[in-house]
């Protein structure tokens, strides 16, 4: 079979850029170009991917790159299909294309712009149009926890025989690394700074929590600045750290806290709890669903939850190292070969 996979996503040549759906992409299209053997793969971009992105894939994969970027997953991939179609299409960026003549495995990572459309501004209509728009006509839809799974069927009516659940994965090199520790203890929170991951009210928590240790933390905020927060004497804003660096900032943490509102996976979670570090997230249902007993969980929008979580973890040594040994053994469900494989099985339904 030739499959066809939206990677307009990997033709982002801006490294800022370079997160959510373009790091789900490059794992989860190695994995699988590595384990699957026989399916041809055509990769359909506005730009041209990288060398060293498809040197990381399987020998069968082949970029298809098509302009121009303006209207491209509505109007040019959909003139490609008018005259060359695949036997297969996978819709990795939860869309799908308006003329569609295939069948079509689409990806859901996430529906908190229907829960929180005020966080989302202009970018709501287009996300939730586009959204519904994939999950109407696509074959299977693959949800990345049955957190999002069950959001679909509530929020959508999707059926739940058409949704397939496929975790995210942790990388290798996600592991503890020892001699990282600051010389200041760092509670720490990866991802986008942006207003569904309830940074402002993380950053007043963390202050909370600060001056009842008299001032002895920091907080780390590693991740794009949406919101512009600024750095300060308590808090750090690093911004954007590269994939390799990440296991070392892990490690170089005391607590990981994580307190969004929303969340599909919550992919630095399990990268933490790789790390070897305790958590404090969000009282909601995908992060219990991916953290269960190696993490506290706080209401989200109690301050002084978050706050009051954060000091038993530091001041409870035995209980935060209880919690990063559990994340460990934890972190190890969540393996991109095991997502590959799955996914694997769902294409040769079709084959």
């Amino acid at each position: 079979m030739i499959i066809g996979v939206d990677c307009g996503c990997l033709g982002i040549k801006d490294k800022y850029q370079q997160t959510g759906v373009w790091r789900f992409a490059v794992e989860i299209l190695s994995s699988l170009t590595h384990k699957d053997k026989k399916n041809q793969y055509l990769l359909y971009s506005f730009e041209k991917i990288p060398p060293e992105i498809l040197g990381i894939f399987g020998q069968h994969v082949k970029n298809l790159v098509l302009k121009p970027k303006k209207f491209w997953l509505s109007g040019r991939l959909s003139a490609e299909f008018l005259i060359r179609k695949p036997d297969l299409f996978l819709g990795l960026s939860q869309a799908l294309p308006f003329y569609h003549p295939y069948p079509s495995i689409v990806f859901v990572h996430d529906l908190a712009f229907e829960k929180y459309p005020q966080a989302y501004g202009n970018s709501y209509k287009r996300l939730s149009r586009q959204t519904k728009f994939a999950v109407k006509h696509a074959n299977k839809i693959v949800a990345v926890s049955n957190a999002t799974k069950g959001d679909l069927v509530k929020l959508y009516g999707v059926a739940e025989n058409k949704i397939e659940v496929i975790y995210h994965g942790v990388g290798n090199n996600f592991q503890p690394k020892e001699g990282q520790k600051t010389r200041k203890p760092t509670i720490l929170f990866v991802g986008t700074l942006k207003p569904v991951k309830n940074i402002k009210k993380l950053v007043a928590a963390f202050k909370n929590f600060n001056r009842k240790m008299k001032n002895n933390y920091q907080l780390v905020l590693a991740g794009t600045n949406e919101l512009k927060i600024p750095s300060d004497e308590e808090v750090k804003v690093v911004g954007f750290v590269d994939d390799k660096d990440l296991p070392s900032i892990y490690s170089a943490a005391e607590i990981f806290l994580s307190p969004a509102l929303s969340e599909g996976f919550g992919l630095p979670i399990a990268e933490a709890m790789a790390c070897g570090l305790p958590v404090v997230t969000s009282d909601i249902p995908s992060s219990h669903e991916i953290a269960g007993s190696a993490a506290l969980y706080a209401d989200p929008d109690n301050i002084n939850d978050i706050s009051e979580k954060l000091y038993l973890l530091a001041t409870d040594r035995k209980l935060a190292k209880k919690l990063g040994q559990e994340g460990i053994k934890r972190a190890k469900m969540f393996t991109w070969e095991k997502s590959a494989e799955k996914l694997l099985g769902i294409i040769n339904q079709y084959a």
